[in-house]
């Protein structure tokens, strides 16, 4: 639950940006097949990130997290996937 509040504010916004260009009859396909595999593959690789980050953490420095600091650590990884540069 944490990992899904992390990421789920930027997800709305592309759920609402992709979602107004499928409205509209020739762009919808397009957006359909070239926005939401990246950006499925993003949110999979921002929680495989964060559950590495956790078990690290957890393992070596036997440091236990909240769940607010999961989440945040899946949404830092969110945003380093889908920035550019």
């Amino acid at each position: 639950m944490s990992m899904a509040k992390g990421i789920g504010g930027v997800l709305a916004a592309s759920y609402v940006g992709t979602g107004l260009l499928k409205h509209d009859p020739g762009v919808n396909i397009w957006v359909a097949l070239l926005i939401q595999p990246p950006m499925v593959a993003a949110v999979s690789y921002s929680v495989e990130s964060a559950f590495k980050q956790y078990f690290h953490l957890r393992i070596t420095d036997r440091r236990d997290l909240t769940p607010d600091q999961v989440g945040e650590l899946a949404e830092a990884a969110l945003h380093a996937k889908l920035s550019v540069g």
